[in-house]
């Protein structure tokens, strides 16, 4: 079973290759993406995650006052940076969630960059989470034509817009968690809709390591509506065979998990 955990780590920012078009449509940005990017956080009521909102939202409000009092963009985005890290982003936490970040301030790469990018898009920046095969991060674009880096585990120096730096930077995000014979990936954009199914997918992997298996395949099917591809359907048959291991399986529920494990094999064949 250790062995799975492997497996599922190596996926979890590659597993879903983009959003089906009726999830794409009509994208908001900033505070509007929030109750999207909750969903996945199942262990959050809808008046906890409410509670989470409003304090969010009193966060950005407080900080758009703020702006008159610095004279350059760069002081400005320094301070959101630090104000974000000193009020939200405490412990470093594998497979946490936007609900676990805002709750109690356990975060990692994918949900702490998507919260950078939803306040600074609340206040007004075209702030955007990219992803390699192993690490997410934000990138905001100037006029000048020059960018800031967000690195969201670094609450030291993850700022920069240094251009020498942001390449190094860049350079490095290419390779970061790959095994030496892995091929790197050019960085790409994630959409809202992609980081939700991003989301999602973290939380079938908490569950699979937890042995929860039923809950995985949940997340699983949940991370499917916002895309799918060849790993996130491999990813559901490993789920089921760990599932039929169980030994304590009544006779229709193993009936129905090889029903389910015949579908996910034919949608893996034929490369869905």
């Amino acid at each position: 079973m250790k062995n799975l955990f492997l497996i599922f780590g190596l996926w979890w920012i590659t597993g879903l290759a983009g959003a089906q078009p009726a999830v794409k449509a009509g994208l908001a940005s900033g505070l509007a993406q929030l109750p999207g990017l909750l969903q996945p956080d199942l262990h959050l009521d809808s008046a906890q995650k409410a509670a989470l909102a409003k304090r969010l939202t009193l966060f950005v409000a407080q900080l758009r006052q703020q702006r008159t009092a610095f004279s350059s963009e760069n002081s400005y985005l320094a301070h959101v940076h630090r104000q974000v890290h000193g009020q939200y982003l405490r412990q470093y936490q594998a497979l946490a969630g936007v609900g676990q970040l805002l709750a109690d301030g356990q975060y990692n790469c994918l949900s702490g960059s998507a919260i950078f990018a939803l306040v600074l898009q609340e206040l007004g920046y075209p702030a955007q989470v990219y992803q390699t095969k192993r690490h997410a991060y934000v990138r905001l674009p100037t006029r000048r034509g020059t960018e800031y880096l967000i690195e969201a585990t670094d609450p030291e120096q993850g700022l920069t817009y240094d251009p020498a730096e942001v390449k190094a930077r860049l350079a490095v995000y290419r390779r970061q968690g790959l095994a030496p014979h892995e091929e790197a990936a050019a960085p790409t954009l994630a959409d809202w809709p992609e980081v939700i199914g991003l989301l999602f997918y973290n939380q079938a992997v908490r569950h699979f390591n937890a042995q929860a298996y039923e809950p995985a395949m949940r997340a699983l099917e949940q991370a499917a509506q916002y895309g799918q591809s060849s790993r996130a359907t491999e990813a559901m048959l490993v789920t089921i065979r760990a599932s039929l291991r169980q030994q304590d399986l009544a006779p229709d529920q193993r009936a129905w998990l090889l029903s389910q494990h015949r579908t996910y094999a034919i949608r893996l064949s034929q490369g869905e």
